[in-house]
């Protein structure tokens, strides 16, 4: 085999006239493209079917900052998870505006039907297909490589996650913003002119869906090697260092405006490794990627790879994956002198995995991701494409290129019904977390998972069990109590509820929904004071749930015959409700009015209304509606007659 990459390399075809060359060409195009769009909607198509889940709960379903149009400056501003209140610090690490935007204007599109975000999502991974087709045709890749690796691409099982969960999106976006970006770079470097400037502006769009590509000043800059046409050209590297140095320019833009806006470069989670544990652990993770490329099976939430440190150093989870690596590594150099698709393949797979590697962020239990390997993989199966077409040539000749489509059209097939039945795993919460149990029954938090899933779906009797073994596994796993002590609430077990409840608060402080739950336990045992000095003790720690812990304590003094009390607490807060839009503040507002209207007090009591009124137009909540009418009704009863 020789370094060059044809067109065309079928002989014939190359001896055919230029005109000829682009009409086979393009009719090559629409035959691949249009059977990967074949396969893509048959692989994906039970997805639409799939509820929201996971983290889908929070960023869409209870996200005020992408449901109300008003917030949306705050969203963009923002971290993802900036919608669980304002504590003076960003609560994650991910800064992604157009993430942000594109739920949000889902959101405006199709509310909470949730078949609207599948189709949307779906739509994107099209996108990104037909873009690495042409990014790929950009580069001069052999078209039955090019074919084989779209296709296989295109239905690959680990891309699930991304396509059939609504907030897996950021792979998608950020995948087809960076092909947009190198597919107009590449012609910058053939023919020069204003490409560069649409290269960029799509550079900058994919860092704002998604970080993972501060590396493709890097990609850039070893183009020029990974591209050359045969072993005998050079290197311009003055001018790739040039280019490289541009889009480094917007990816230190891009850091800096993160950095000011999260407050740090990276927030680690509590136990997380050192670097020596982190580095040791690389081999293991890019071995784990490695298996699933090749055998994507079996796939889940959660798996069973953990850090490596002392207490667990073995053969398995580091001596052994060092060893694959050398091998790896050693049929890496023979190969990388041979075909530009080894060598274009090796960079976007490392360095788009990079990120991923780094184990020091994730959770202990969750170091690894089917959705990390989204674009990483269009390089990971290049090269093993190129490494098929090179066994085909071998075998069949001049009958390599129909071979070769047979062999991509078989295993394209196999990888679509694998997607089609891993679709159903995240078809609900029940399903995604009893897989995840079955590809790793020692996390802890799967487990926990899984029974906070089933108490929510009713199952309480099979939650319990669920709950108690991943205590077993992890007795202070916070999932676990907290899951625990609000299904004992729900059963009425309320000293088991308390004893449960208290242990989580007594650890954090600040955790809100235990302190909730208690003080409904407490609540429905008629300790009332206590559950009133419970959101009395949390107004402090927690100033972001002031305005809300506020109309509880008005509720409950209500519920003991204290409506003066009621009132007062809830005058206290009349001017913040009065600019807020989250619907359960807002919902203060009329519960005032109410106490008012009883109370006698008509000119507060309509002030109140009135408020609640202009907040709940404001905020567009459906769920503030049904009470809208009836406050404008009152406010219409309780107005002077003429």
């Amino acid at each position: 085999m020789t370094g060059h990459t044809d067109e065309l390399a079928d002989t014939t075809i190359a001896s055919a006239p230029a005109f000829s060359l682009q009409l086979v060409e393009r009719r090559w195009g629409m035959f691949t493209l249009g059977v990967a769009c074949l396969l893509t909607i048959a692989a994906y198509s039970n997805s639409l079917r799939g509820e929201f889940v996971y983290d889908d709960q929070f960023e869409i379903v209870k996200n005020p900052l992408i449901q109300q149009p008003s917030l949306y400056l705050k969203a963009i501003t923002s971290d993802v998870w900036a919608f669980k209140g304002d504590r003076g610090q960003a609560w994650s690490n991910y800064w992604r505006p157009l993430f942000v935007t594109w739920m949000a204007a889902n959101y405006q599109l199709f509310g909470l039907h949730v078949i609207g975000w599948h189709v949307t999502n779906l739509a994107a991974h099209l996108a990104v297909v037909v873009l690495l087709y042409f990014m790929l045709k950009e580069l001069r890749i052999r078209p039955v490589v090019r074919l084989m690796t779209v296709w296989l691409f295109a239905v690959h099982p680990t891309l699930v996650e991304s396509v059939a969960w609504a907030s897996g999106i950021p792979n998608m976006l950020m995948s087809g913003f960076i092909f947009g970006s190198y597919i107009c770079y590449l012609r910058c470097r053939k023919s020069g002119g204003a490409w560069i400037v649409p290269a960029i502006v799509f550079y900058a769009m994919s860092l704002l869906s998604k970080e993972g590509m501060v590396v493709y000043p890097a990609i850039i800059l070893l183009t020029d090697w990974a591209a050359l046409p045969h072993r005998g050209s050079r290197v311009n590297w003055g001018r790739a260092a040039r280019h490289a140095a541009l889009f480094g320019m917007v990816m230190i833009a891009f850091v800096a405006v993160r950095y000011s806006i999260l407050g740090t470069m990276r927030r680690l989670p509590p136990g997380a490794p050192g670097w020596a544990g982190a580095l040791a652990t690389v081999p293991a993770v890019l071995c784990f990627y490695f298996q699933k490329v090749v055998w994507p099976y079996p796939l889940g939430m959660a798996y069973g790879l953990r850090v490596v440190s002392n207490a667990n150093l073995g053969w398995m989870n580091f001596w052994l994956p060092v060893v694959a690596l050398a091998l790896i590594a050693r049929g890496a150099l023979f190969v990388l002198p041979r075909d530009r698709a080894y060598r274009i393949g090796l960079i976007w797979f490392l360095f788009s995995i990079l990120l991923a590697v780094d184990v020091r962020v994730f959770l202990s239990e969750e170091i690894v991701h089917d959705r990390y390997l989204y674009l990483p993989l269009c390089g990971a199966i290049l090269v093993l494409s190129q490494v098929m077409y090179g066994a085909v040539r071998r075998i069949g000749g001049r009958s390599a290129r129909g071979m070769g489509v047979t062999v991509a059209g078989v295993v394209a097939a196999a990888l679509a019904v694998l997607s089609y039945q891993q679709n159903a795993t995240w078809a609900n919460e029940v399903a995604l977390w009893q897989q995840a149990v079955k590809t790793d029954p020692t996390s802890a938090h799967a487990s926990a998972q899984y029974g906070e899933a089933l108490r929510q779906a009713g199952k309480f009797s099979q939650a319990r069990i669920e709950l108690e073994r991943s205590l077993a596994l992890n007795p202070d796993l916070r999932t676990s109590n907290l899951a625990l002590g609000m299904l004992a609430v729900a059963e009425k077990r309320f000293i088991e509820a308390e004893r449960l409840l208290r242990h989580i608060l007594a650890a954090l402080p600040k955790e809100n929904v235990a302190r909730e739950n208690l003080a409904s336990c407490l609540q429905q045992q008629g300790r009332i004071s206590e559950a009133i000095a419970l959101f009395d003790e949390g107004r402090k720690p927690l100033p972001y749930l002031n305005e809300t812990y506020t109309i509880n304590i008005a509720v409950l003094e209500r519920n003991r015959g204290n409506t003066q009390d009621a009132i007062r607490e809830l005058t206290s807060i009349e001017d913040q409700m009065g600019r807020s839009l989250d619907p359960a503040v807002i919902r203060g507002l009329f519960f005032l009015g109410e106490l008012h209207r009883e109370a006698g007090n008509t000119a507060q009591a309509s002030r109140a209304y009135a408020a609640f009124a202009r907040q709940a137009r404001e905020s567009k909540s459906s769920e503030l509606e049904p009470i809208r009418d009836a406050v404008e009704a009152a406010l219409r009863e309780m107005s002077p007659k003429p």
